[in-house]
């Protein structure tokens, strides 16, 4: 079904929300500006739209948030990485450029290669597009997500929650923390906050996979559309984001069995 565009090009943000998944704890949030918190989301109804790959991380050597350019493939396209100091923003020459040849620095660091799936999501009973987040082992929940899924996650409805408390093993494998492993873990972190334990986390699942009908997919395309003339508009260029629909243009340097939090990021 093809993507439907106006011929104005719209360069109004279609998302206002950035969600992300607080693998310390199992659950989504979001910023509230209102509120100037933290918003905890445990289950996300979601429908991802389009996939985009970006820079995130706290700078500590600036002391700001980094930003970047949206691609499409890190092979093919380089970051354009920045922060804002005194409300304007300044480029980050150190963090620019291709994955491959920035990743070293970048993971020095602590500056992410982050999966930008924009989608609609329903937050406190209301629909509205937003960008969710994922890196590290989020990504590689995400990604696992895909591989696992008998359905095209890009043309479903997918409901993300807490999956399993896990660690790293020696390897780069994942390997699921019993209950016993984790009570004794939290002991040692009551008695010494500084003890040697084992970095735990929690995955994301998708307990729930269904794929759109026609009238659902006709719907999603005008947002698609939306979000198209968007990115359309920041470029200067033209960028096909319908390849995300089928995931054809995502590509990756690892599988889904990576990922823990101190492990390399995923690019595409």
């Amino acid at each position: 079904m093809a993507s439907r565009r106006s011929q104005r090009i719209s360069t109004v943000r279609p998302f206002e929300k950035t969600v992300k998944f607080n693998a310390s704890i199992g659950e989504f949030e979001y910023w509230d500006k209102a509120k100037s918190e933290n918003v905890s989301v445990p289950t996300l109804e979601f429908t991802p739209l389009v996939t985009k790959g970006r820079l995130s991380g706290f700078y500590n050597a600036k002391g700001a948030q980094v930003f970047s350019n949206y691609i499409e493939s890190s092979k093919d396209e380089e970051f354009k990485a920045f922060i804002f100091q005194s409300g304007k923003p300044t480029n980050l020459p150190e963090l620019s450029g291709f994955w491959a040849d920035i990743k070293e620095e970048a993971s020095k660091n602590q500056i992410h290669f982050t999966q930008s799936i924009i989608g609609i999501a329903v937050i406190d009973g209301v629909e509205e597009v937003v960008e969710l987040i994922v890196f590290k082992s989020s990504l590689s929940s995400w990604i696992s997500i895909q591989e696992k899924s008998k359905s095209d996650v890009m043309s479903s409805k997918v409901t993300l929650t807490k999956g399993r408390l896990m660690k790293k093993g020696n390897g780069k494998e994942l390997i699921e923390v019993t209950k016993k492993e984790e009570d004794e873990i939290n002991k040692k972190l009551a008695k010494n906050p500084r003890a040697n334990t084992p970095i735990i986390f929690y995955e994301f699942v998708a307990s729930d996979v269904t794929e759109l009908n026609e009238k659902e997919m006709e719907y999603t395309d005008e947002k698609i559309t939306a979000i198209d003339e968007y990115f359309d508009s920041q470029s200067g260029e033209r960028q096909n984001t319908r390849p995300s629909r089928t995931n054809e243009s995502v590509q990756t340097d690892g599988g889904g069995g990576g990922g823990g939090d101190d492990d390399d990021d995923l690019p595409f």
